[in-house]
């Protein structure tokens, strides 16, 4: 299987340090920075510098140097929480702009994160960050895509995918924008201590942000860029209550609930599923769970590179130790429009767990186009759905898994082999990869013969589901839609 595990465990051959800018005021979350720096400031009850403390950590990065200034004593109590932080103040942070916090941290540049003190990180963005710098030789910089009509730093890459140019953006928009969070290599890390000293010398620092030293010369270093989904800057009172405005710690604003967009139920469909797979993918590779695409949602990346276009759910196959994993770890952390869906956490699912072993469902929608399935009366959540098919040791043949639908309806005819999910790769699914078997050739062959070729019209059947309108359970929410009022 994957090798995540062994990925994120391994030790950095390099010494790897952090440099955190947290000197400023914070004058635009007034009143909250009246008497409290912003990195201290708490997102899901954690002050943003402990979370990019703690986050470090997790990277494997020892030693983190903080550039502390406005309100700098309440600092102090990290150097004796965590080992191995140091606090240098810059005693002229109402004067002097970031290059010169960045200036005081000369000798730590090189083989080197720089955070911003006010940035946010989720957790989601550790196997990449780690796995990014331990793959890639070059300096990153770290990205993010959103909506803003502030003025943003914008990396434009060349055809060798490095960064050639970075301009401002002077209009509101979407953009893929720097994100607070870069890592500079060893041979970087010297031209920009190179130009720090030459920025100084020319009485730069009192309006420069240490980034303009980037700007004005990216040609001079060798810089990739890296996305990630889930880092936040709090720079506003705005920016503040949107990230602590959902009372559950797991809501995931930046996989937002976009089924309003869908000009058809067809398209809304799609927008509930394809964050239901973000969600769950997010989770997984947190605790390292192996999973992959299976059945229809396999053949849609395979084919379509996202979904058929009739298709209704999404399936994934799970090993069983996996989804074990998923209970005891995954569960807990799924927002509260997602409902875990098993005979335990719904009984009336349990006459057909026998086929599907668990669910995730949506708490807001219904499917409409039936009122029995295989038989039964439908008496369970019967929102949008992804499909859990939990792999065990096939019973007839040795060298393969299988799981309950395979067994009970099929006899195991299909299955998949050991060797094709000893390793997985990666298919690209609606604009995202996500893990396939190594060999899903071999194995779609054995679901579904010429994979390739569409079925006749007369079977591809479209299924009535009602977006906004929820089933009659327990577990389901009610979904307000947005009304413009002209």
């Amino acid at each position: 299987m994957f090798n995540n595990q062994d990925v994120y465990n391994m030790k950095y051959e390099k010494e790897i340090n952090a440099i955190i800018l947290a000197a400023g005021m914070g004058t635009r979350l007034q009143p909250v920075t009246n008497k409290l720096p912003k990195c201290l400031i708490s997102i899901y009850g954690i002050p943003i510098i402990e979370n990019q403390i703690q986050a470090l950590r997790k990277l494997g990065v020892n030693r983190i140097c903080i550039i502390a200034g406005y309100l700098c004593d309440k600092l102090a109590y990290l150097v004796k929480k965590y080992p191995n932080i140091e606090i240098r103040v810059n005693n002229k942070f109402d004067l002097y702009n970031n290059l010169y916090s960045l200036y005081l941290a000369l000798d730590m540049l090189g083989d080197s994160f720089i955070l911003d003190g006010d940035v946010y990180i989720g957790d989601c963005c550790l196997p990449i960050m780690k796995d990014a710098v331990q793959k890639i030789d070059t300096s990153l910089l770290f990205t993010v895509e959103k909506f803003s009509s502030e003025p943003e730093w914008i990396p434009v890459l060349n055809e060798d995918g490095y960064v050639n140019e970075i301009y401002t953006t002077n209009q509101p928009g979407f953009y893929r924008m720097m994100s607070g969070i870069s890592y500079w290599n060893r041979a970087d890390g010297t031209i920009l201590q190179e130009y720090l000293i030459k920025y100084i010398d020319g009485n730069h620092y009192k309006d420069f942000f240490w980034e303009q030293i980037i700007l004005d010369n990216c040609n001079d270093f060798t810089i990739r860029t890296e996305l990630l989904e889930s880092v936040y800057e709090v720079d506003t009172i705005d920016d503040l209550e949107k990230l602590n405005s959902c009372l559950f710690p797991y809501s995931y604003p930046q996989y937002p609930d976009e089924r309003e967009k869908g000009k058809t139920s067809q398209e809304q469909l799609k927008f509930v599923l394809v964050r239901m797979l973000k969600i769950f993918d997010c989770i997984c590779k947190k605790h390292d769970i192996d999973y992959w695409l299976d059945y229809g949602t396999l053949l849609g990346a395979i084919r379509h590179k996202g979904f058929i276009p009739w298709d209704n759910d999404i399936d994934i196959g799970i090993l069983r130790a996996d989804y074990e994993l998923f209970l005891e770890k995954g569960v807990r952390e799924l927002p509260k429009d997602i409902f875990f869906q098993n005979s335990d956490t719904d009984p009336g699912m349990a006459s057909f767990s026998w086929l599907v072993e668990a669910r995730l469902r949506d708490r807001y929608s219904n499917y409409l186009d039936s009122e029995k399935t295989m038989g039964n009366t439908i008496n369970w959540h019967n929102g949008i759905q992804l499909d859990f098919f939990v792999y065990d040791q096939d019973s007839i043949y040795e060298n393969a898994i299988s799981n309950s639908f395979e067994r009970n309806l099929n006899n195991s005819r299909i299955h998949l082999l050991i060797d094709e999910i000893e390793m997985l790769d990666e298919a690209c699914f609606e604009g995202n990869l996500y893990p396939v078997p190594v060999d899903y050739h071999a194995y779609l062959l054995r679901c579904y013969g010429n994979y390739m070729e569409l079925p006749p019209e007369k079977d591809r059947k479209y299924t009535l589901v009602d977006i906004f309108t929820s089933c009659d359970h327990p577990e389901s929410l009610q979904w307000k839609i947005t009304i413009n009022n002209k």
